[in-house]
């Protein structure tokens, strides 16, 4: 999606009272290279909720950084008790109508800690630490990592700009340093901050392989067709825009 404003404008965009209904009607509206890319990602996260239902039969489920309850309304369906915690009334009020059992939890964990209480068997934290501080990125996934069950607990997170992508390769061209400096932009760079938070990488895909303005005319099915075969290639994974990654406690068995 272009942005004629600059990023700062788009920021402001979602942060409004009607930042939900915006949100999933603009980023994630019908048609938009968002909605492409999580069409490709919500089977895998499907299957990794399933497995752990399977051995978790009444599973605790929470949605960090939950926004308007998308990655929460596909995967509640696998859940005991589903919960969300995000920092904008705006957005929950969203993701309240689109899972009404869902216990929603406005808050800021690293001013609040304890709005993470209890155990939790899966735990998903998208689009959220691409953007952050280090100092804020280490400090959340160290508080999910906390409340992470047991051996067979996962906590799956992505980061949606890869800086082996296209996406990333772009942003290195156009000079886009400074305040994007402390972006994790690279595999390697979300590694490490696993590896910080006591957790280690089970599994990790790559969706997104084309870059957006491949997606459109005739390109369109070309770039489907390749960024499919990049679903299941470990080489292709590392060079797509979106990764997706599987935790678990470090030292731990299956």
């Amino acid at each position: 999606m272009k942005v004629p404003h600059g990023k700062h404008a788009y920021r402001c965009r979602f942060q409004g009272a009607d930042a939900g209904p915006a949100w999933d009607s603009i980023v994630y509206g019908p048609g938009s290279y968002e909605s492409y890319v999580w069409s490709m990602q919500q089977p895998f996260l499907l299957e990794e909720a399933r497995a752990l239902a399977s051995v978790s039969p009444y599973l605790y489920y929470l949605d960090f950084a939950c926004g308007t309850g998308r990655v929460l309304a596909a995967l509640s369906p696998c859940a005991g008790t589903v919960t969300g915690v995000d920092v904008s009334p705006a957005m929950l009020r969203q993701a309240a109508e689109k899972v009404p059992a869902a216990r929603l939890i406005e808050g800021d964990v690293t001013r609040t800690p304890n709005i993470l209480e209890g155990q939790y068997d899966l735990i998903t934290a998208f689009r959220f630490f691409l953007n952050t501080e280090p100092d804020v990125r280490l400090a959340v996934m160290r508080a999910l990592a906390m409340v992470l069950r047991d051996s067979d607990s996962r906590l799956i997170f992505n980061v949606h700009g890869n800086a082996l992508s296209s996406r990333g390769l772009s942003a290195l061209l156009a000079r886009r340093g400074g305040a994007d400096e402390h972006k994790i932009r690279a595999p390697w760079a979300a590694w490490r901050m696993v590896v910080r938070s006591g957790l280690e990488i089970v599994d990790w895909r790559g969706y997104g392989l084309c870059p957006r303005f491949a997606h459109s005319g005739a390109l369109r099915r070309l770039a489907t067709r390749l960024d499919n075969l990049a679903l299941h290639s470990r080489y292709l994974r590392s060079v797509c825009r979106d990764l997706v990654f599987v935790c678990r406690r470090s030292g731990e068995g299956v």
